[in-house]
């Protein structure tokens, strides 16, 4: 969600990916209730960059404070966030999200960096893919042709419709190849290098699980990335839900990345892939 968040902060012109700000000291509060980031530590003076790179929640709601409810409202609806991606497979479901006069403080602060909103693993992977597309969502089908019982081939044309410019897309996927390649970025065990160093673009997830109305220690860890960012071919989500692990390790970036690697691996080698 932060891409999401990101993107629509570029599209309006609010960042630019090495524009600075100074973080809020340890937390900020909205609504009475207190936001940290993951290591809950104050991070001084960073960029935008820095703050995609690490996926920090504070420096994800300082970036939707400037777009606007709004703004930043619009840009999950663009993106298909509370939609069905209509996909032709059996099943699909999608949670809506609230009318926005209905949206608290709290709710969009908290749905600029992914908590609180629940999507499906397409759904997600479609709203990077908009990235990937160059600005352009694009309805995700599984099957590209219908034919045969003597009947003329049907050709399946999906649903496509711009998000944002090409120009935000290209900055966007650029911060994402920033959270491999970058010094210490949350990501950095997805690296490939040096063959594919500036190649690859992705973003972590790790979500705390509610139980009862509050959140445990129990977390949901994704990572998406597309490849080559160039001219993306492939583009993966990798979830892992609740892992059994001690909870200092229950991040994206010790589970979800790594699995990724050998997966991106894999494609590099059984079809010859080149940067």
């Amino acid at each position: 969600m932060k891409m999401v968040t990101f993107a629509g902060a570029l599209q309006n012109n609010v960042i630019t990916p090495n524009a600075t700000f100074d973080e809020t000291p340890a937390a900020a509060t909205v609504d009475g209730v207190q936001i940290h980031d993951w290591n809950n530590v104050y991070h001084g003076v960073i960029s935008y960059q820095y703050v995609l790179d690490n996926s920090l929640n504070v420096g994800a709601l300082h970036v939707e404070e400037l777009e606007g409810a709004k703004t930043f409202y619009n840009t999950m609806e663009d993106f298909g966030i509370g939609k069905p991606t209509g996909i032709d497979l059996a099943g699909e479901e999608s949670q809506p999200l609230p009318p926005l006069s209905q949206e608290t403080a709290l709710q969009l602060a908290t749905s600029s960096f992914g908590q609180g909103e629940v999507v499906t693993p397409i759904e997600m992977l479609a709203a990077v893919n908009a990235i990937a597309n160059g600005g352009v969502w694009v309805q995700p089908h599984v099957v590209t042709s219908i034919t045969g019982g003597g009947k003329p081939t049907t050709v399946i044309k999906p649903e496509t419709r711009r998000v944002v410019s090409s120009q935000t897309a290209s900055t966007l996927a650029k911060m994402m190849v920033g959270v491999i390649d970058d010094p210490g970025a949350d990501a950095s065990e997805a690296r490939i290098w040096p063959t594919w160093k500036g190649q690859l673009a992705g973003k972590t997830g790790t979500a705390e699980v509610a139980q009862n109305g509050v959140y445990s220690d129990n977390t949901i860890d994704s990572f998406a990335e597309f490849l080559p960012e160039s001219d993306p071919e492939y583009s993966m989500i990798c979830i892992l839900r609740e892992p059994q692990v001690a909870p200092i390790l229950r991040y994206s970036f010790y589970d979800a990345v790594p699995t990724v690697k050998k997966v991106t691996q894999v494609l590099i080698d059984r079809f010859k892939l080149q940067p």
